[in-house]
C-alpha cells in the first residue's frame, strides 16, 4: 500500500467513525474488563507512535496488543 493510500484509507476511516458517534481516541470499552492501553507491540511492549497508533486505535479492537506476522509466528501463534 503505498503511503497516499494509507493517508486515504485512514482518513476515511476516521469520518466513519465520527460520523457514527464514535470518535477513534476516546476509549469507548469497559476498562475493568479487557486490558486498556494505547496500542503496544505485544512482544515488545514497544507504544505504537503518529500514524500507526491513530491508525490500530480506528480498528475497533479492545486489546490494545499488535505484532508482526513474523513476530507471531516466531512465538507459535497461529493468525487468521
Amino acid at each position: 500500500m503505498s503511503p497516499a493510500d494509507y493517508r486515504k484509507q485512514l482518513t476515511q476511516r476516521i469520518i466513519e467513525q465520527l460520523e457514527g458517534g464514535t470518535a477513534p481516541w476516546v476509549k469507548p470499552w469497559d476498562p475493568s474488563t479487557v486490558p486498556v492501553g494505547s496500542p503496544r507491540n505485544a512482544i515488545t511492549s514497544r507504544a505504537y507512535q503518529g500514524g500507526n497508533r491513530l491508525w490500530l486505535d480506528c480498528q475497533g479492537f479492545p486489546d490494545p496488543r499488535w505484532c508482526t506476522y513474523k513476530q507471531a509466528s516466531e512465538q507459535g501463534w497461529q493468525v487468521r
